[in-house]
């Protein structure tokens, strides 16, 4: 959230809120046939898990788990071997000539990733809940710890 806020926001209230518990973008080393690929994954924001369920909302059970996997590794992966998930340029010259806009970054992945095996999203989503139980445990030792020095200062040691 550093890019939203700047100079003396960067120490506000807000901007310490949007950080807290806020993991970093991880690189993750995916396995393939020739060696592996550097695939990078940050977490999503409530308001992109709200885009998630609302565009995985039309389907029915079974199709709104494949949705849901698509919609968050459309967002949550930044780059991988160091670019972004590009549609082939015909394609986004062709949705520019019929709409009037180019596709947004997640129309791209999301294209792409829509044409991807199974069990390559499965990969991909793997990494993305790895970095989710990170931060969760982070959450838990911090929690832990806090229990643990309010213990050390409790009334009956003063």
């Amino acid at each position: 959230m550093r890019y939203v806020f700047t100079g003396e926001d960067q120490d506000s209230i807000a901007a310490r809120l949007t950080e807290l518990y806020t993991l970093p973008s991880r690189i993750f080393k995916v396995p393939v046939p020739d060696g592996e690929i550097a695939v990078k994954i940050r977490l999503l924001t409530d308001q992109e898990q709200f885009e998630v369920a609302k565009a995985a909302d039309i389907y029915g059970p079974l199709a709104r788990v494949i949705m849901q996997r698509r919609h968050i590794l459309a967002r949550a992966v930044e780059v991988i071997e160091g670019g972004f998930i590009d549609m082939p340029k015909i394609l986004k010259q062709d949705m520019l000539d019929r709409t009037g806009k180019e596709p947004s970054r997640v129309e791209e992945q999301l294209w792409v990733l829509e044409r991807c095996q199974g069990v390559t999203l499965q990969v991909l989503i793997d990494c993305y809940e790895e970095l989710r139980q990170e931060q969760q445990n982070e959450i838990a030792e911090l929690k832990k710890k806090s229990v643990e020095s309010r213990a050390e200062i409790s009334p009956e040691t003063m």
